[in-house]
């Protein structure tokens, strides 16, 4: 929050081809173009302090401005009058909270993936845990009742599940949309006690999918998994589901990134992706992505301005993300803290705090007659303290020039625990170069963003 006696922040983060300053002011969660001369009128009016958060070395500054005369109704006026150039996305707050609860149903797991986050193949038999029917009941029948228009279910393998089907049943008739993270192998997905959410739209499959080519699929996935998993897309693309195919970037990815588009799009299938990042098993085993976030969107910026009936389905992607964050009015903003139903019975903010003194739930929802109302579930004011203290608005983004647009699921976030609230995370810089690379070519970032929503879509380009 912008301090009351403090000149509020400015951020120079390039200059285009035409020599205007792109300049973000994060208290207004705005961004504009401007002149230099216009900045040296305006900085003699409004309390600002200008930063060059640059990488081209801009060396912005102006000099003899004295901020000890600035009033605290100034400094109001300030962020007001910048906040004319904001596209209004979201802040993160208890809307956000809610917006997308989560149930890891179960830690089993069908197959053994090379890089798996969670270290699932390290599980044993004899500690793995599943969260009880009942208790899933009660959750979705909580958050829908608080206003959660969604539901996701993921684990381990949520098809291992044998009441996955029945939970599915629960949270339509609760009036909630479902996503489903699987990755695609059990042929469960084709049998009877599927039919039903199969054929519904409201239920969306994100089946992962590492690689259109079978070879590189297998690789990280297992010998087979592709075969296995093209099974389950042919049914599903046959009984019209709504599926988004999810692939985990790495070395050597950019190059079959196009040919992973196409093969999605002759499916109707949307995309979207992670980064490999060295945590759990990769970090064992010293795998690591060796692309970046930016590298990710200057290859989707350029195959996108070459062929932009191809946007659609990016809808839903990181890329997605920071199009509608910077360029749409009314952003919603994508939470990296929710309320997450751990398979142990107990909801945290997140799948990597999974640890007692972050714990939000009031009771363990694996025993018997557990409540149904969300104020009796989760204690609501821990859970929103941690989000403000550890997501965008705590010490490790105070200071980002770029945080009003960030796409806050950092892969490394998997390690906030052991990393100090104040430390970056290794990807920050990497999503900084991203945002400002997209603010520089705005005009073709506003086309890509007009191809990329719905047709019957109203929403503004800002």
């Amino acid at each position: 929050m912008q301090s009351s006696n403090q000149p509020v922040d400015l951020h120079i983060v390039g200059a285009t081809d035409t020599n205007e300053l792109i300049c973000v002011v994060p208290a207004a969660r705005a961004w504009f173009k401007a002149s230099e001369n216009f900045l040296k009128q305006i900085v003699l009016l409004l309390p600002i302090s200008i930063i060059d958060s640059s990488s081209d070395g801009l060396n912005y500054i102006i000099t003899n401005v004295d901020y000890g005369r600035i009033s605290k109704l100034s400094i109001k006026k300030c962020i007001a009058y910048f906040e004319q150039f904001s596209t209004g996305r979201e802040q993160e707050g208890l809307a956000s909270l809610l917006r997308s609860p989560a149930i890891s149903i179960t830690d089993l797991c069908n197959i053994k993936c090379a890089y798996c986050y969670v270290e699932a193949p390290g599980v044993t038999k004899s500690n793995r845990k599943q969260v009880q029917f009942e208790g899933a009941s009660s959750f979705i029948e909580a958050i829908a009742k608080a206003g959660s228009k969604t539901v996701q279910f993921f684990g381990g393998e949520p098809s291992t599940y044998s009441e996955l089907p029945q939970l599915i049943e629960k949270a339509r008739s609760e009036g909630l949309d479902v996503r489903i993270s699987s990755n695609g192998i059990s042929s469960r997905l084709r049998s009877p006690a599927y039919k039903a959410a199969v054929s519904d739209r409201n239920v969306h499959w994100r089946i992962s999918l590492d690689s259109h080519i079978e070879s590189k699929n297998d690789l990280h996935r297992g010998k087979g998994t592709y075969s296995s998993i093209m099974k389950n897309l042919e049914y599903l693309a046959s009984a019209d589901s709504y599926v988004s195919l999810k692939c985990v970037l790495s070395e050597g990815s950019l190059e079959d990134l196009e040919g992973y588009l196409d093969f999605a799009a002759s499916f109707g299938f949307k995309v979207t992706y992670t980064i490999m990042f060295p945590v759990g098993d990769a970090k064992a085993k010293g795998m690591n992505a060796s692309i970046s976030e930016f590298d990710i969107v200057k290859e989707l910026f350029s195959i996108g301005c070459r062929r932009p009936e191809i946007m659609p389905i990016l809808n839903p992607s990181p890329f997605g993300f920071m199009l509608r964050s910077i360029f749409l009015r009314d952003a919603l903003c994508v939470p990296r803290f929710t309320l997450y139903l751990h398979s142990d019975g107990n909801i945290y903010p997140m799948d990597s705090m999974i640890d007692e003194k972050y714990r939000v739930s009031k009771v363990n929802l694996n025993e018997e007659n557990t409540p149904r109302d969300i104020s009796s579930l989760v204690d609501l004011g821990k859970a929103l303290r941690i989000q403000s203290e550890s997501s965008l608005n705590g010490a490790r983004c105070a200071r980002c020039c770029v945080k009003p647009f960030c796409y806050v699921e950092n892969s490394d976030s998997w390690e906030i625990p052991n990393i100090p609230s104040q430390k970056e995370f290794a990807s920050c810089s990497s999503k900084r170069s991203a945002i400002k690379f997209l603010m520089l070519h705005e005009k073709d970032c506003k086309l890509l963003v007009r191809r990329m929503l719905p047709e019957s879509s109203s929403r503004t380009v800002h």
